[in-house]
């Protein structure tokens, strides 16, 4: 392995610690995305609760949604976690 190989291995794992955090943040940002929605969902039934099928049926439309987005965002965000571990403790490797 040359030299020149060798700094391209280096940046290309630099640049991926620093994709990994930004993802991480984006995932993390949709979960709180998706409980402030959760909230929202429920402080609507609270005060307007849906008497007709169709109401109900949206309700439940928004939550089944919002609870797909928030599982796929905390699993991404478990897959990256480890990585983002290792960026936090080895900061000066992206720097």
């Amino acid at each position: 392995m040359t030299n020149e190989e060798i700094v391209k291995i280096v940046d290309d794992f630099r640049n991926l610690l620093k994709s990994v955090k930004e993802d991480y943040q984006i995932e993390s940002d949709k979960v709180n995305e998706a409980d402030k929605a959760f909230g929202d969902i429920r402080h609507k039934c609270e005060l307007d609760y849906p008497t007709s099928s169709k109401g109900k049926t949206k309700i439940c439309r928004l939550m089944m949604e919002y609870s797909k987005q928030r599982r796929v965002a905390k699993e991404r965000m478990q897959v990256l976690e480890p990585l983002v571990e290792f960026a936090n403790k080895n900061g000066a490797i992206i720097n």
